[in-house]
């Protein structure tokens, strides 16, 4: 099994930023993706949790990480083929953060 490695889960978040700003497509503030991004930074610099967090926080930061790295991978997987994913990135900006809402 891999193991999530921290500097490598930093690296994903600028790339995927890296990639909406060289496309021009913004990031919506607040919005599921946006705030994922903020959580998985977070996680890889080690940021201190406000309180003591609840198995529900952990799972949920868990989850934004997961997302983030999965994300990251398929988008240079896809700029590596030649493709254009300007489209595609207009359409991920928004969205819930809950995986039960899908």
């Amino acid at each position: 099994m891999a193991v999530m490695d921290l500097n490598d889960l930093l690296q994903r978040t600028n790339y995927i930023r890296d990639l909406f700003a060289k496309s021009k497509v913004p990031l919506k503030k607040g919005e599921g993706l946006e705030r994922s991004l903020a959580e998985a930074d977070a996680l890889a610099r080690g940021d201190k949790l406000p309180g003591e967090p609840s198995t529900q926080m952990l799972a949920a930061i868990a989850h934004d990480a997961h997302v983030i790295w999965a994300l990251a991978e398929n988008l240079n997987t896809c700029v590596g083929a030649g493709l254009n994913v300007v489209s595609h990135l207009e359409q991920i900006t928004t969205g819930s953060r809950d995986p039960s809402a899908a």
